[in-house]
């Protein structure tokens, strides 16, 4: 059975691709785009870093409807709100067949300062704070 990201204003599917352990790949063809979901603290789910993203929720998900070629790392960091990162070195059709783990590592290979604000992009390794 197929999985899809069950987020509420998602007009296009993103199909899950991969699951390890709490980490999930999700990924849309028409537009190219993957979403890597990484909720960090044992027991937490997908809904978990979905319902806690405060703010820039609308922002994504209006990215994710219209937007391609998007590279996107959904997380939850422990006793706080969701994050994420949109990485635009990267492309979707060659990291998709990657275990979330290994796209995360991709990730962090590539930064070149770490990821200090709630909604990031990434470009040439440098954080740039998204509003």
């Amino acid at each position: 059975m197929t999985k899809s990201l069950p987020i509420k204003g998602l007009e296009k599917e993103y199909i899950e691709l991969k699951k390890a352990g709490r980490k999930h790949t999700f990924y849309n063809e028409e537009l190219n785009n993957l979403i890597v979901i990484n909720p960090d603290d044992k027991g937490e789910t997908i809904t978990d870093v979905v319902n806690a993203t405060v703010n820039g929720y609308d922002q994504l998900v209006e990215m994710l409807n219209t937007k391609s070629n998007l590279v996107i790392e959904w997380y939850k960091v422990v006793g706080t709100t969701s994050d994420y990162a949109i990485y635009e070195d990267f492309n979707a059709e060659e990291l998709k067949e990657l275990t979330p783990a290994k796209i995360i590592k991709q990730f962090e290979s590539r930064l070149i300062e770490p990821l200090s604000y709630k909604f990031a992009k990434v470009k040439d390794g440098k954080v740039y704070k998204l509003n």
